[in-house]
């Protein structure tokens, strides 16, 4: 049974996108279904030269910064340090419990998202693979 939700987001140099992308993050985690677990946001911050970690500190996430300049190793580090965060916050708390979602600080996550994957970790799913559409802003 899933108790606690983390969401990994790596960015470079995202400063104009983040917020949009956190709020729609936050929007999700407050759907009916999602809310009443811990749902902790880390962003990755990689290689960034712009204002991407204040916007990610502004909001309230939590913030791991590394200069790798690549979006797997962001992801990868980003969603260890996710874990050890989740199970450091809830005593008792193991590694299956936590489930992880990714997302990029350019994209808009749908109010449902979180809520859809937790269904299909209750239907006994180990992972969820999306597409995305992007349009220009």
């Amino acid at each position: 049974m899933i108790r606690s939700l983390a969401v990994v987001v790596p960015a470079r140099d995202e400063e104009e996108l983040l917020g949009d992308c956190l709020d729609a993050l936050r929007r999700a985690a407050a759907h009916p279904r999602v809310r009443a677990l811990p749902v902790r946001v880390v962003v990755v911050a990689d290689a960034c030269v712009d204002g991407t970690a204040a916007v990610a500190r502004r909001h309230g996430t939590d913030l791991l910064e590394l200069s790798a300049g690549s979006v797997g190793a962001a992801r990868a580090a980003g969603s260890r340090h996710a874990v050890r965060l989740a199970l450091a916050a809830r005593p008792g708390l193991t590694g299956r419990q936590v489930w992880l979602a990714h997302t990029d600080a350019d994209s808009l996550v749908p109010p449902g998202w979180l809520a859809q994957q937790l269904a299909h970790a209750a239907a006994g799913w180990h992972a969820v693979v999306g597409t995305v559409r992007v349009a220009d802003r």
